[in-house]
């Protein structure tokens, strides 16, 4: 299956939520090699949260991402699970130990059979780490891993896209001094998907998400890793709570949604903002404060203003030449 196909079913699927249904007890890890044109491995791992199955696919050796499946299981044995919109199908049946799925793989045009083991500790052929949910709301649970580790708490969140286990291969190499977890945020792998609105998704949500995990596991003041938007998680726990925490590492996370600043502006946000003022200036009720509301609105206008100003001076400083035949561009 192609790298392509992988990330557009990880997109899909978040965007479309995960079908989950009751069945068999087939939490756990299950591994297996699919023999088809070109052999490849993978694991499925199944969890249980909130009293559903929720279930992750793994292409061992090509990337440690963890993608979201379809699992179905019913009271005669039968298991199957799917990606992208049955994509890829594995349709078979669990035995009666319950230590082997066995039957049919489906995808790519190719149909083959492939057993999956119910994986130990011993023989996993993924990183060594602990994988559990942790509620942080009613019906919202997130998926934590654990690397291990004995020295002072280390937390990876990862960027846009992407769960904890992006940081499998990269984590471990932090446990020789620190205990190492990383966090999967609402809405991506097997942590929950809550129905988006103005509040489920917001940074201080999602903030407020991963303290909720902190508190739980008992983590004193560690230290939080951020890649991409996880810098709004970053800036929304540090300028609320910085006494929660020891330090925050921003890794290509510095951009204006991890944390505005009204020095710097950004044209985009001060535009939206101007919009929104300006929407209620012109809703106001008869009895509104439109002293304040129309302070508010020049206020803003000349944040966008001073923005807009340097984009235009920077746009001077651009000099255009013409390019003559014959001219070579490196």
């Amino acid at each position: 299956m192609s790298l392509y196909f992988r990330k557009l079913a990880l997109s899909l699927l978040m965007l479309s939520g995960l079908p989950i249904s009751h069945g068999q007890d087939i939490v756990g890890q299950w591994q297996g090699t699919v023999q088809a044109a070109s052999p490849y491995r993978v694991v499925v791992k199944v969890l249980k949260s909130d009293d559903q199955l929720r279930a992750a696919i793994i292409w061992i050796n090509q990337s440690p991402e963890y993608y979201p499946v379809k699992i179905i299981s019913d009271s005669n044995q039968k298991v199957a699970f799917s990606i992208f919109a049955d994509y890829a199908v594995f349709d078979g049946r669990i035995s009666g130990d319950r230590d082997l799925m066995s039957r049919t793989w489906t995808g790519g045009g190719e149909s083959v059979k492939v057993d999956f083991h119910r994986a130990t500790t011993e023989d996993s052929w993924l990183a060594k780490s602990t994988v559990r949910m942790v509620a942080v709301a009613p019906r919202v649970s997130l998926e934590v891993v654990d690397w291990g580790g004995n020295g002072p708490p280390l937390v990876f969140l990862s960027g846009l896209g992407n769960t904890a286990h992006i940081f499998d291969t990269f984590a471990p190499k932090f446990i020789p001094e620190y205990h190492v977890f990383g966090i999967t945020r609402r809405g991506y792998g097997v942590s929950s998907s809550p129905a988006p609105d103005p509040v489920n998704y917001r940074a201080d949500q999602l903030g407020d998400d991963i303290l909720k995990v902190i508190d739980i596991l008992g983590l004193k003041k560690p230290v939080l890793v951020g890649h991409s938007i996880a810098g709004e998680e970053l800036s929304s726990i540090g300028s609320r709570y910085p006494a929660r925490i020891a330090g925050l590492i921003y890794l290509d996370a510095g951009y204006p949604f991890a944390l505005y600043s009204a020095d710097v502006g950004d044209t985009r946000l001060d535009a939206k903002e101007v919009q929104r003022q300006l929407d209620t200036y012109l809703s106001a009720s008869p009895g509104a404060d439109r002293r304040r509301i129309v302070a508010d609105l020049l206020s803003q206008l000349a944040l966008l203003q001073k923005g807009l100003e340097l984009i235009r001076s920077m746009m001077h400083c651009i000099q255009i030449a013409p390019v003559s035949s014959g001219t070579t561009l490196l």
